[in-house]
């Protein structure tokens, strides 16, 4: 008895400090970064990545979008100069590379990007893009387990390379942000090659941010469900955050830590899954369903 008291109380202890840090103000990012420097943001045309382009371009960084599909990119790059402009602030400049990432296995593939923005003063690299799997492991394809691996870690790794020597060398701090997922902190049925893909990225994020102590690097693990088709329906019992949620607070954990799953309803829900008895942890799973 007395050990499982203990065992809850550490537990508790931990859960209530994971808390009062989320209390932590953010940075002003502008003075910390550099005012009008640039922010490379790859899947930037939707979801999470364009989120991401509109909170900075409003607090007036310029942005570079990357993705694969050029008219989304146009249309992302349209409404996000007009979210931002204001009569107080000069406009914001802007930069589309067009890049799938599903490619990355390819010669010079990071050298070409960066080849596009080695004249920019980059100073915080987002890499967002990211593919999604969930399915039986058997019916995923050849082509579905290659793509996913490439895109969600290979491109990842290859343009934080091409990047992290400028960043390392600005006089002013820069920042690495890296989109994981909750998927990654608990091995679940239908998702091990995303989950795996996701884990590596929490890993790879961290052995940064303990190599390079003079840049912000920082792994956001957001739960799967906040930006899901019917979210909020399907999941009534599982803790979402709307994907500009994620963002803001995201945003205020860069420079004070080295991850966040984004949200405090997406933190709690990564306590359970990674404190909880593993009978009760599997009860727990089943019961949320699909992530």
């Amino acid at each position: 008895m007395a050990l499982g008291a203990g065992y809850l109380l550490v537990k508790g202890l931990s859960m209530a400090y994971s808390a009062l840090l989320s209390l932590r103000p953010g940075k002003y990012l502008p003075s910390r970064y550099g005012q009008r420097t640039w922010v490379l943001i790859t899947g930037a045309s939707e979801g999470i990545g364009r989120i991401f382009a509109g909170e900075l371009g409003r607090q007036g960084f310029n942005i570079v979008l990357l993705g694969s599909d050029l008219e989304k990119l146009k249309a992302a790059e349209k409404s996000l100069l007009e979210e931002c402009y204001t009569e107080n602030q000069p406009k914001i400049q802007t930069k589309i590379i067009v890049a799938d990432l599903t490619k990355a296995h390819e010669e010079d593939f990071a050298d070409k990007i960066y080849a596009q923005i080695q004249d920019l003063d980059v100073s915080i690299l987002i890499n967002n893009a990211g593919l999604f799997l969930q399915k039986p492991y058997l019916e995923a394809s050849a082509d579905e387990i290659r793509n996913i691996v490439i895109m969600n870690t290979l491109a990842t790794s290859l343009i934080t390379r091409a990047l992290l020597p400028r960043l390392a060398a600005r006089t002013q701090r820069s920042a690495i942000i890296n989109i994981s997922s909750i998927s990654g902190v608990l091995p679940l049925p239908r998702q091990q090659i995303y989950g795996a893909t996701k884990s590596f990225i929490s890993f790879f994020s961290r052995g940064l941010a303990s190599e390079y102590p003079n840049l912000d690097i920082l792994s956001v693990q957001p739960g799967l469900a906040h930006h899901a088709k019917g979210a909020e329906e399907n999941h009534k019992d599982c803790p979402v955050a709307r994907p500009d949620e994620v963002v803001r607070t995201s945003l205020k954990a860069l420079g004070n830590y080295d991850h966040t799953c984004g949200h405090w309803k997406h933190e709690s829900q990564s306590w359970l899954m990674r404190n909880l008895p593993g009978f009760l942890r599997n009860l727990y799973v089943q019961k949320i369903g699909p992530l």
